[in-house]
């Protein structure tokens, strides 16, 4: 596996004592050389999503005290109660970048005591991220997913993981074969980590399919800085959706925006076969339907 120095450590959250849940999203990022064709867009985008996360946890925490204050006392009030102090001082919220081209590299992790960011500190550098050179996806896949079996195995409270993929390429560099990848897919799923799987240039469905990831949480991304940046607020509204409990997987909606269904010539209002699209809302904000 070409592994860079960075890519051979498992940074682990910093979890104080009191914490109740760990949530942890694993964002592995392709930086081949085909990359290009989404211009400088790939991490600003990145920190949008990023800054999503956060903002998720808020509307959560004020969505809870809106429905608290309705309610009179008894067994549902006090649900409710315990799960917005759950949300509001027990729960630790991490990221993890993993990024792939010739070599899988983890940018923010620099030696075997690196801390998992949280959330609310990680910021992807343009050199994080720059497009490069070939595509090891099943490799950095695979790495992303020893990462998550480490900290399910040291897990002092409650962990929620999430494995974000994005590439535009075919794998053409890895040592990691499909059948080693679909074998921990499936352990992990199992274990009840949650897998998304985003792709350009190919059928994200199919490909998919092949890692044993769900249809549901496949999407097909069209080539333009647009469609990334649609595909990644898709991914912060599946989350979204994924943790309150609500119906996981992509909307129709999420999946139009995310490809290319018009051509990038006409009017964001001029219908075409039927569709009507517009500029998707900030990142979060496409979270219910």
């Amino acid at each position: 596996m070409p592994l860079a120095s960075s890519a051979k450590f498992t940074p682990l959250p910093a979890i104080s004592e009191g914490t109740q849940v760990h949530q942890h999203i694993e964002l592995v990022v392709d930086r081949s050389g085909s990359m290009k064709s989404f211009g400088s867009s790939i991490a600003p985008t990145l920190n949008e999503f990023i800054s999503s996360q956060k903002q998720q946890t808020d509307e959560q925490i004020q969505e809870l005290k809106t429905i608290i204050e309705t309610l009179s006392d008894g067994d549902e009030k006090n649900t409710k109660i315990t799960e917005l102090n759950t949300l509001e001082n027990h729960t630790v919220s991490t990221i993890n970048l993993t990024t792939f081209d010739n070599m899988v590299e983890q940018p923010w992790c620099s030696s075997e005591l690196s801390i998992l960011p949280r959330i609310t500190e990680a910021e992807v550098k343009p050199e994080d991220v720059k497009p490069r050179g070939m595509t090891a996806l099943l490799d950095a896949m695979y790495n992303a997913c020893n990462n998550i079996s480490e900290m399910e195995k040291n897990k002092t409270c409650e962990f929620k993981g999430i494995v974000v993929t994005m590439t535009d390429g075919q794998e053409n560099k890895s040592e990691t074969s499909h059948a080693t990848l679909t074998e921990k897919i499936k352990e992990l799923t199992d274990m009840g980590i949650t897998f998304m799987f985003l792709a350009a240039n190919q059928d994200a469905i199919a490909e998919a399919a092949k890692m044993g990831i769900s249809k549901n949480n496949a999407l097909n991304v069209g080539t333009t800085q647009e469609n990334y940046g649609n595909a990644m607020r898709a991914v912060s509204g599946n989350i979204a959706r994924t943790r309150t409990g609500d119906s996981a997987g992509f909307s129709g909606l999420e999946r139009a925006a995310s490809s290319t269904l018009r051509s990038v010539e006409r009017s964001q209002t001029e219908p075409q076969n039927g569709y009507t699209l517009e500029r998707s809302p900030p990142a979060g904000l496409l979270c219910r339907q």
